[in-house]
C-alpha cells in the first residue's frame, strides 16, 4: 500500500466485502492509516538466506513460511551493481517519490548523460539512506540497481567424498585422494522491473 507522498507499508488482505478490504499490517510496530485514494498493488515477498550452521539455502515469505530449499550450501554471495546518477535523471520530469528526489539531490551527479558504466553498490552504500518506505524502510540507492550477481558454493554431502585441502573444500572431508573441489555456480540477473526505473 502506498500514497502520493511516497509513504508505503506492506499489508495482508484478510477479507474483501462490499467493495471494502479488511487488511492487517505485516511485521512489528504500529501501522499508520492511509488516506482515501491510497493505492494497493500485489507483491510476492520471498527472502532467501544462507543458514551457515546447517549448510542450507532457505526461503521465507515474510509471514509464516521458512523452509529449506537446497542442502550442502557452504557459501553464498550476492553483489549489486548500478549506474551512477546522471543529470538526465534530474531533468526527466514527472512525479518522483520524495525519497527518490532526495537521493538524486544527495548523489554526486555524472554530467555526461551517455555514461553507461556500472559501479558496485556496497552494503554500506545500500544502508546509509536516504530512506524510502514506511515501517519497512529501504535505501533509495536500490533504485540504481541494474545487475545482481549471485555466487553459490556447493559441497559433496558425504565427508568421504570431500578432500582434505581447505583451499579446495570449505568443509574438508576425509578423502585421501584429490577429488573435484566444491562446485561454484554464478548467476547474473537484471531486474525485470528495470524498464520502469
Amino acid at each position: 500500500m502506498f500514497d502520493a507522498s511516497g509513504r508505503s507499508d506492506i499489508v495482508r488482505v484478510l477479507r474483501v466485502f462490499d467493495g471494502a478490504l479488511r487488511i492487517r499490517p505485516v511485521g512489528e510496530g504500529p501501522a499508520q492509516p492511509f488516506a482515501a485514494g491510497a493505492s494497493i498493488m500485489p507483491i510476492a515477498v520471498r527472502g532467501y538466506y544462507h543458514d551457515r550452521a546447517s549448510a542450507r539455502l532457505r526461503i521465507q515469505n515474510g509471514w509464516v513460511t521458512d523452509v529449506p530449499v537446497l542442502d550442502d550450501v557452504v557459501g553464498l554471495s550476492i553483489r549489486y551493481f548500478g549506474r551512477p546518477v546522471l543529470s538526465a535523471d534530474i531533468r526527466a520530469g514527472g512525479p518522483l517519490a520524495p525519497c527518490l528526489a532526495a537521493a538524486l539531490a544527495a548523489q554526486p551527479i555524472a554530467q555526461a548523460d551517455t555514461v553507461q558504466s556500472e559501479e558496485e553498490l556496497t552494503a554500506a552504500l545500500l544502508t546509509d539512506g536516504p530512506w524510502c518506505g514506511g515501517r519497512f524502510r529501504y535505501d533509495a540507492d536500490l533504485f540504481r540497481v541494474r545487475r545482481i550477481r549471485v555466487e553459490i558454493r556447493l559441497q559433496a554431502s558425504a565427508a568421504r567424498h570431500r578432500g582434505r585441502d581447505p583451499a579446495l573444500f570449505t568443509r574438508p572431508g576425509s578423502a585421501r585422494h584429490s577429488l573435484a573441489p566444491d562446485l561454484v555456480g554464478i548467476i547474473e540477473v537484471t531486474p525485470r522491473t528495470l524498464p520502469g526505473f
